[in-house]
């Protein structure tokens, strides 16, 4: 089985997701994007250089409220994160230093709230896009749904970098959103010369 790219793209965070095709726990509405060589740069204020981009599929719509609310509340469930006045933070791993928010929930226009010691959508909310989430609540939050789904995780939460050979859910690479948002344009093939 030919292995495929799964993107999960929220445009104020961007969470770009790798998976294998099977059943998923939280599901996910995906595309499929052939991947291919590309231009990455604009020649102006960025060098331009050649990047090979894997094929993948990709989230149709942006990460909702809803969706993110269920993932947190699995990885509260499980005490990777916990809840306190400043904000939301991760338990067991190197930035559990309580010194990196992975959520501010206190902002007033966020999409959630805090009732009973889980995360709750406010009324008319769901379908909203995530915001106020950092680096790091990000690959958390690609890790926790990876693991949720029965999938690998990306993101090794010693050193932040990506773990070989993973399944999961991960956030995009610069030549990736790039990639997508010139809509998947493939470079033209080389002339030959005779």
């Amino acid at each position: 089985m030919k292995k495929l790219t799964l993107i999960f793209v929220c445009f104020t965070i961007s969470f770009f997701c790798f998976s294998l095709e099977k059943e998923n726990t939280i599901a996910i509405d995906e595309v499929y994007v052939e991947g291919g060589k590309s231009i990455i740069g604009d020649g102006i204020q960025h060098v331009q250089y050649h990047e090979e981009i894997p094929n993948m599929l990709v989230s149709k719509y942006k990460v909702t409220w809803k969706i993110f609310a269920e993932v947190y509340n699995k990885a509260l469930d499980d005490k990777n994160i916990k809840i306190l006045k400043r904000g939301i933070f991760a338990t067991n791993i190197p930035i559990a230093d309580f010194t990196h928010i992975l959520f501010d929930y206190q902002q007033k226009s966020v999409g959630v709230e805090i009732r009973n010691g889980k995360l709750v959508v406010k009324q008319g909310m769901e379908q909203f896009p995530v915001f106020y989430l950092g680096w790091y609540g990000a690959a958390l939050f690609c890790n926790y749904l990876s693991q949720t789904n029965g999938y690998i995780s990306c993101y090794n939460t010693t050193d932040w970098t990506i773990i070989p050979n993973s399944n999961g859910y991960r956030m995009p690479k610069d030549e990736e959103w790039e990639y997508f948002a010139r809509g998947c344009i493939f470079l033209p093939k080389p002339a030959t010369h005779s």
